[in-house]
């Protein structure tokens, strides 16, 4: 094993590394998560992937292969981001258990995170930093969760089976959430309120890391969740 595998969960080179920096490095480790190959899209197994960077100048996405379909590099030819035919999300409907003026105020939360195996990265002073939070709360406005200022180009369909499509035109992405078996009563919740918090992270695994009411706090506090509130349309 080198050492760039035994620092890192993934394969790197040295203009990586340059690029980077291991602080930065490690904060890339602790939003990607090892699903499928953006290469071919099979599962990436145990082996450690390449990162592989495709710089395109202001903004740039890290993202997890296979060894054997791509070798850990930084590429500025302004090759494409990632198809998002290869990209998985994982989401998570349930109901917090919220309190207004001490009267109990359940909050429908819908988590997901949008993209497992790719982050992106944005230029930072001299170096990049992880945009998650930047890319979804400043340029899609999920900056607090508001009933009375929903995000704008973002609105949630509710099919007939409890299958709730929350849509976020400015990301151009759009996510499915099972709401009829989430527990709480999410689905006539979501439609008695007219709408649902959406909540964005790469940081976490929605399914995995939220188990308890005290996971949900401890997140939020995290500040790396972009949360905002999500009209229902009819």
């Amino acid at each position: 094993m080198t050492a760039e595998m035994s620092t890192f969960p993934f394969r790197v080179n040295q203009r990586i590394k340059e690029e980077l920096g291991t602080d930065e490095l490690h904060r890339v480790a602790a939003n990607l998560w090892a699903a499928d190959c953006q290469s071919c899209g099979l599962p990436l197994g145990d082996d450690a992937p390449s990162l592989v960077v495709n710089d395109v100048a202001v903004i740039a996405a890290a993202a997890l292969h296979h060894p054997g379909c791509q070798a850990p590099a930084w590429n500025e030819q302004g090759l494409p981001i990632v198809a998002q035919s290869f990209l998985s999300y994982r989401t998570l409907a349930a109901v917090l258990p919220t309190e207004v003026n001490g009267k109990p105020d359940p909050l429908p939360m819908a988590l997901v995170n949008p993209s497992l195996e790719q982050v992106m990265l944005e230029r930072s002073g001299q170096g990049w930093a992880v945009a998650t939070m930047s890319q979804y709360r400043d340029r899609c406005g999920l900056s607090g969760i508001s009933r009375q200022r929903p995000v704008r180009g973002a609105y949630a369909q509710m099919r007939a089976d409890g299958i709730m499509r929350v849509t976020v035109e400015p990301a151009m992405q759009a996510w499915e959430f099972d709401t009829i078996n989430a527990p709480g009563g999410m689905h006539d919740l979501i439609l008695r309120l007219g709408g649902v918090a959406l909540g964005v992270t790469t940081a976490y695994i929605p399914g995995e890391h939220f188990v308890m009411v005290d996971d949900f706090a401890a997140a939020l506090q995290s500040e790396q969740i972009a949360l905002g509130w999500v009209s229902l349309r009819k």
